[in-house]
């Protein structure tokens, strides 16, 4: 969303050709894949995990760290990789997005005219709330201290 954004803000006479079907279609199977690849090793370590006890989580989603406490084995391993692979996925996904969003701004800045900086703006502070709605309930769920 955020390099279409860019492009669309950036280069608008150029969109369409460098936007094709293919890149569409690039992208989407390259977020679907890593996707796929983050969820199938968080779901293949805590497969291999004994459990006992209680079989009830106080979420009302399914994730892995709530899981991973009703298990009656050495969950360490589980949870550092989980937490290496949250942090690589989230991190890379927000560093994208940011850079993305400084060469929009920065795409804006150039625009000459009041009118067309103003729909630019207009576009691209939707997707700014877009993308806060989506991290910043991720930053108090995901980084808060744990307690002991």
């Amino acid at each position: 969303m955020a390099y279409d954004r860019y492009l669309a803000i950036g280069y608008p006479l150029r969109y369409t050709s460098m936007m094709s079907g293919r890149t569409c279609t690039l992208l989407a199977t390259s977020t679907w894949l890593s996707g796929s690849l983050h969820c199938a090793v968080q779901t293949t370590l805590t497969f291999h995990l004994s459990y006992c006890g209680p079989n009830q989580i106080q979420h009302y989603f399914c994730d892995a760290p709530p899981i991973l406490k009703l298990a009656c084995a050495d969950t360490s391993a589980n949870e550092m990789v989980i937490f290496v692979n949250i942090g690589v996925v989230a991190s890379g996904c927000f560093v994208l997005i940011v850079l993305s969003y400084v060469s929009i701004a920065c795409s804006i800045l150039r625009i000459h005219t009041s009118e067309g900086r103003h729909r630019a703006s207009q576009t691209f502070a939707s997707h700014c709330i877009v993308v806060l709605c989506f991290f910043v309930p991720c930053v108090f769920i995901y980084l808060r201290p744990g307690s002991k």
